[in-house]
């Protein structure tokens, strides 16, 4: 059985989920830019599970920035992390849910600086509605909303170019 290691938002923090390290070069790019506004304390960034993804965590000035949890998770996106999770997030927020912004790690974070929040012991990663469901810690945050696919999500078709024809043929 897999351990997974759960880390929810604090409210000096942001939270990043970069699909490649190109994403993963972006943002630190786009961090600079910002870190007159931001006031960024340091920057942690770790390996996901999928090859070439990584989770950053940007610890910013409290006392120069308090941020909302929608406009943490807005700074987050506009730094390049991936748009489904910042989706997901914002609707955890409009329902009111604790702990609307988080990330799930399959390792515990080396030289972070704190404990994860949660640790569940979930077979497989927490795709899909079943495995969310199903997850003690997913109940236990979002009890009814555990496991809702809020957006739906498909495999991406490929896409020819030119004109596209609608709807897409399955």
């Amino acid at each position: 059985m897999s351990e997974w290691f759960w880390y929810i938002r604090k409210p000096d923090e942001l939270l990043l989920d970069l699909d490649s390290p190109w994403r993963l070069h972006a943002a630190i790019a786009k961090l600079r830019r910002a870190d007159k506004k931001l006031r960024i304390i340091k920057v942690w960034a770790y390996p996901s599970l999928s090859d070439g993804k990584w989770h950053v965590i940007v610890q910013y000035d409290p006392d120069e920035n308090s941020y909302t949890q929608r406009q943490a998770i807005l700074w987050a996106w506009w730094a390049g992390s991936d748009p489904i999770r910042a989706l997901y997030s914002l609707t955890r927020c409009e329902y009111y849910l604790p702990a609307p912004d988080l990330l799930i790690s399959p390792q515990k974070w080396q030289r972070f600086r704190r404990e994860p929040d949660f640790i569940c012991h979930c077979p497989a990663k927490h795709k899909g509605e079943d495995a969310c469901a199903r997850c003690p810690v997913f109940r236990k945050l979002h009890e009814t909303h555990a496991g809702i696919a809020y957006y739906p999500l498909a495999e991406q078709p490929k896409i020819e170019p030119g004109v596209q024809e609608w709807p897409p043929k399955k």
